[in-house]
């Protein structure tokens, strides 16, 4: 009985999709070849003169005295131990002032728990 079930669900599936299959070839539509003709034409190119494809060559940039050089290079030096200065500064005042909030939070925590508990014995 199962087997007639499923053989019959089997041929049903099959002639459904052969029928749905079978009207794509009838309507697609036939192409016409005058525009096909049309759509194949190429364009010529223009042609660019060998003018256009010139490349200037670059300026020099003059070279800075070897003196400018050294008093740019102690500046560079100087700005970057002052900005390591501050940036050292910075952490370490982060850190104290984390340090300040951390005695100030457990100081509230006792002093809140002191007046709990007092509340709670009355």
């Amino acid at each position: 009985m199962k087997k007639n079930i499923s053989l019959l669900i089997t041929l049903f599936i099959a002639s459904t999709l052969l029928v749905a299959a079978e009207p794509l070839a009838k309507k697609t539509k036939p192409l016409d070849k005058s525009k096909g003709s049309q759509l194949n034409k190429v364009r010529p190119t223009k042609e660019k003169g060998a003018t256009t494809n010139i490349v200037k060559p670059m300026k020099k940039t003059l070279r800075k005295p070897s003196e400018v050089q050294d008093e740019l290079e102690l500046v560079r030096k100087k700005f970057e131990a002052e900005k390591l200065l501050i940036d050292n500064q910075f952490k370490s005042d982060l850190k104290m002032l984390k340090n300040r909030k951390k005695e100030a939070m457990v100081e509230l925590k006792a002093e809140y728990r002191k007046k709990r508990a007092f509340l709670r014995k009355k």
